[in-house]
């Protein structure tokens, strides 16, 4: 039930783009008004709140002072069945007003989360909301889900998934039942459609690892490519390599190009499981169809520098279109270091510095201290960067090198 309740709530925010209110009462019974609501009322609402709270002293006096400013806050309420207890309270219910002191806890703890972060007080009020039962749980997560809904806390956005999947099991049933009724509702056919709010509810079912990967793989087999380009969109966000085989794939055997652009992009994001993901990119160059799709490929392993693909990025320099050549250069660059515009160029460094930058080891020194001595400049300049990375020494003229390596390499080598 509260599961439900949650998900009615957070589906109308997306639905309407902002709070919204139950159609009859059947509906709003033990339901908290939306979070955003309340926030038009945050004057109001404070003063509620403190109002609440005297009813946890212990003094008759404090007692007395909550009912005089219950009647003169009337008729805002927080809960839904907030009056009758008032009521009660009012007609010495030890119980109502106990309970009365619970909802102003919550009501506290809540707005917590409308404060600059503070991660020991937002795990505190997260605390308090959890250990306050059922509505204190189902305005955590309506506080939560909406402030990732609603894009106005952008900037709180991975504190804000964090504090979800700390909520546990009841928030990840939220998180999965909320993804796909925004799947359902996401378009068919839009090639701009974002999807914000299903890609952030994504990133949430990521974040609870093995237990979100059911609702992740069926949402990255979805009928709708949009679905699929914001799955793939959310583990680039999220950068989580657990996550790498669906992405895989999704950009090498979707059928749809935007799905497999968009996961090629989230690709270069994928450092953590560079290994798995970088052959696939280099598996796909060969086999792909669609030039935008094959030079977001070429970025991708540019900016995962991912070493194994310079042979296959070399060869590519040879491609006929001049853009896709261009974006094999640039991830040449970005892998090795090495600025050269012109094919030759690179031709000459691949057969000549490529076997000695590969290794980067110590035994690489005395050949690139031959190629030194009869190189081009360009090449012999590459050679040099390389004895830079490999032994720390800053010369920058041929002749400091081979000066060093007479004189000192014997020496540095022990």
């Amino acid at each position: 039930m509260r599961f439900l309740l949650v998900l009615a709530a957070l589906w109308a925010l997306a639905a309407c783009g902002g709070p919204s209110r139950p159609q009859d009462a059947s509906e709003q019974a033990q339901v908290p008004l939306d979070p955003l609501l309340l926030k038009h009322y945050t004057k109001t609402l404070r003063q509620y709140t403190d109002t609440l709270l005297l009813c946890n002293s212990p003094l008759p006096a404090d007692w007395d002072k909550a009912v005089r400013q219950f009647d003169a806050l009337k008729p805002f309420k927080a809960f839904d069945d907030d009056p009758r207890l008032i009521d009660e309270f009012r007609r010495g219910s030890a119980n109502a007003r106990q309970d009365l002191g619970r909802r102003g806890v919550i009501l506290s703890a809540m707005a917590v989360f409308d404060e600059k972060y503070d991660k020991r007080r937002w795990d505190d009020a997260r605390g308090m909301l959890t250990a306050a039962g059922e509505p204190g749980q189902v305005l955590l997560l309506k506080t939560l889900f909406g402030m990732l809904l609603n894009g106005q806390r952008s900037d709180v956005w991975v504190h804000v998934r964090y504090q979800i999947v700390e909520a546990g099991p009841f928030a990840l049933e939220t998180a999965g039942g909320l993804a796909e009724r925004l799947a359902q509702d996401c378009p068919a056919d839009m090639p701009i459609f974002r999807g914000d709010d299903l890609t952030q509810v994504i990133q949430v079912l990521i974040g609870f690892g093995d237990g979100g990967r059911p609702t992740l793989d069926a949402l990255a087999k979805h009928s709708k490519s949009n679905v699929r380009r914001c799955v793939a969109r959310a583990i680039g966000e999220a950068a989580d390599g657990t996550a790498a085989p669906i992405l895989i794939r999704l950009f090498s055997q979707d059928p749809e190009w935007t799905v497999r652009t968009a996961a090629a992009q989230a690709a270069e994001r994928m450092a953590s499981a560079r290994d798995l993901v970088g052959p696939a990119l280099v598996a796909r160059i060969t086999k792909e169809v669609d030039r935008l799709v094959l030079r977001v490929v070429f970025v991708a392993i540019g900016q995962l520098h991912y070493d194994e693909a310079v042979p296959v990025l070399v060869a590519a320099l040879e491609h006929p279109s001049r853009e896709l050549a261009e974006a094999a250069m640039t991830a040449l660059y970005h892998i090795t270091g090495e600025k050269f515009t012109r094919r030759e160029l690179w031709d000459d460094w691949y057969s000549r510095i490529y076997p000695l930058w590969k290794l980067k080891k110590d035994e690489a020194v005395p050949e690139l201290i031959k190629v030194l001595e009869t190189a081009k400049p360009d090449t012999a300049d590459s050679a040099m960067r390389a004895l830079r990375e490999i032994t720390g020494e800053k010369w920058v003229r041929p002749e400091q090198w081979m000066r060093w390596h007479a004189e000192q390499y014997p020496l540095w080598k022990l």
